[in-house]
């Protein structure tokens, strides 16, 4: 049970990744008179989707080859992609939560 609520996290996180990344990137339309500050938000908003996108891609390998370790890691880039861009913060904090949660009760029936 606790696997298929791995997967539903996953493909959420995937979606923000995917929806969140094209929404960012279309703001930067709105800072046309502040070039500065379009600089510098399209350079943390690529840096967060990067080192997002990277641990979303070692959490999935985790969930594929039933490795907890990778998904713990995987969780722990995205706290710091939601760090580099505050604002996704609101919504990778809650993810990350259960997706941990979720994978201590799959590493304690696998036991």
């Amino acid at each position: 049970m606790s696997r298929k609520w791995l997967l539903g996290l996953l493909v959420i996180s995937t979606l923000y990744l995917i929806i969140g990344l094209i929404y960012y990137t279309s703001e930067t339309t709105v800072l046309d008179g502040f070039p500065v500050f379009a600089a510098i938000y399209l350079a943390l908003i690529t840096i967060h989707g990067v080192v997002y996108g990277l641990g979303l891609v070692i959490s999935w390998l985790g969930l594929c080859f039933h490795k907890s370790g990778a998904i713990t890691l995987g969780s722990i880039l995205k706290i710091i992609a939601g760090i580099l861009f505050f604002p996704s913060l609101l919504v990778i904090i809650p993810l990350v939560i259960l997706i941990l949660i979720f994978n201590k009760k799959d590493i304690k029936r696998e036991a």
